[in-house]
């Protein structure tokens, strides 16, 4: 669905993805060096298959902010949190987004906190 948008327009893809982004050399290009997480898990993997596909870049993790920031959702342990919500844009227009990170004071009723992208 990616390949019918036309060149010029700009594609937003935001969500609960449930990728772990990790800090490898290999996806850097696509992730930036601000990720939470260590490690790339397997729906990290397949979050970068995609965005190298479709010439896209995660801006969730391209900028630097302090951890508490990053993390998007906490566990029912009240202790793990994990950075698995990610925003999504073309490579070519990434200039548009100069903000990405995690709002931990409004209550939205759910265990992720709410994103903000500006």
């Amino acid at each position: 669905m990616v390949d019918k948008v036309t060149k010029s327009d700009i594609i937003i893809i935001m969500g609960d993805i449930n990728a772990k982004l990790g800090k490898e050399v290999t996806y850097q290009n696509v992730t930036g060096k601000h990720t939470l997480h260590e490690d790339t898990n397997r729906n990290g993997e397949f979050l970068c298959d995609f965005a190298v596909a479709n010439d896209m870049v995660v801006m969730s993790t391209q900028f630097q902010h302090k951890q508490i920031h990053k993390g998007t959702w906490r566990a029912p342990d009240h202790i793990t949190v994990n950075q698995m919500d990610h925003v999504l844009v073309n490579r070519n227009k990434k200039e548009i987004v100069e903000d990405v990170r995690s709002l931990r004071g409004p209550n939205i009723d759910s265990d992720h906190y709410l994103l903000k992208q500006s």
